[in-house]
């Protein structure tokens, strides 16, 4: 009888026990958002390196917008339960995950990022720039149907698309990737039509851009506004206005995904004990 009632009460200590440490588990987690999709996003140019547009009359260099932009998106993806990061180190990063430890050598610049995505199983890359051209004005979304390390039947050259004059590859039957950035670059252009301070110019162009090709996940390239434009490269440095797009980005994003609830903490899961 003795020993039915020392197992009883061991019983009843490690159940005391376990029931502990689940509380305090549990409460010490609140603030723990469940992990999403893993998204890189990479700001295009290099400090430093290359400044990318610059206006000479405003003084406002892409690569510093390209940076602020990246910055805002990621934070406002992973305040969404994304797994959101920034491709690379960049100059005021707040303690935000970055996909490559270290800034990667540019004249490998997309080569490296694009490696090291597709290494790592990431969902989605979007890179994000500011274009250049006189005193245009509005957003552009580009995409690529050529992915070599997908798929290369159905490839072809064509003219006219770099300002170079050199040819770009395409695919004349796209793997899915290549259609997922497509329908995304839709979203994107559709999304950003309720911003008030950059109008929409409606293209959306298939190119074959040297980290879009590269990707083995749907990719888009966004070329948010024109920093050559005096008016709209100032209403681009607005931080508020960087927080609007990031937010249209983030409603873009859902949807692709179509992910449209609410991110799950911890305090909202429901145990018994």
């Amino acid at each position: 009888m003795l020993s039915i009632k020392k197992q009883k009460r061991w019983l009843n200590f490690w159940t005391l026990s376990i029931s502990v440490f689940l509380i305090l588990f549990l409460c010490g987690s609140l603030s723990v958002v469940a992990s999403g999709e893993t998204i890189v996003i990479n700001p295009g140019h290099m400090d430093g390196v290359d400044p990318g547009a610059v206006n000479n009359r405003t003084g406002i260099r892409e690569v510093d917008l390209n940076n602020a932009l990246a910055i805002k998106t990621v934070a406002t993806l992973r305040a969404s339960g994304y797994n959101a990061m920034l491709s690379h180190p960049i100059p005021g990063n707040p303690d935000l995950p970055t996909l490559l430890d270290t800034k990667p050598d540019y004249s490998v610049y997309s080569k490296t990022i694009t490696e090291k995505a597709n290494e790592d199983g990431v969902d989605l890359l979007i890179s994000l720039h500011h274009n250049s051209g006189e005193n245009a004005s509005g957003y552009e979304l580009y995409w690529s149907s050529y992915h070599p390390s997908v798929d290369l039947d159905g490839i072809y050259e064509v003219f006219g698309l770099w300002p170079s004059g050199e040819s770009a590859t395409l695919d004349n039957s796209p793997s899915k990737i290549a259609i997922q950035s497509k329908e995304l670059a839709n979203l994107f252009n559709e999304n950003f039509k309720s911003l008030d301070y950059v109008p929409c110019r409606n293209r959306i162009t298939e190119r074959d851009d040297n980290i879009l090709r590269r990707t083995s996940m749907p990719s888009v390239l966004i070329e948010a506004g024109f920093v050559s434009n005096d008016a709209e490269s100032l209403r681009m440095a607005d931080g508020n206005n960087q927080q609007k797009m990031a937010d249209e980005i983030l409603m873009s994003v859902n949807t692709f995904f179509e992910n449209e609830n609410k991110p799950m903490t911890v305090d909202r899961i429901e145990a018994s004990i």
